[in-house]
């Protein structure tokens, strides 16, 4: 098995959008020398207010990204650990 990365290079990624009061979604694009391709990171918050995280991207967070998606002051706690 390969070595989790210690430090997520931040690639361009599209705004965080809220779906649904608990699900997140954000797009990107990976460049290849061919082309394009595209990517998703998609959080769904269980009712016990942690988190499934479906292909993590590392992302910039802002203070007004922050806010924009705070439709609840739930927590958002992750569900399972990943990788150190």
């Amino acid at each position: 098995m390969t070595k989790p990365f210690k430090h997520w290079k931040v690639l361009s990624h599209r705004k965080l959008k809220q779906i649904d009061d608990n699900i997140l979604t954000v797009t990107g694009d990976i460049h290849m020398p061919l082309m394009d391709l595209p990517r998703r990171m998609t959080v769904v918050r269980l009712s016990d207010s942690r988190l499934v995280v479906f292909s993590a991207i590392a992302l910039v967070v802002s203070a007004k990204a922050g806010t924009q998606c705070r439709s609840s002051k739930r927590r958002w706690i992750p569900a399972f650990p990943t990788a150190r």
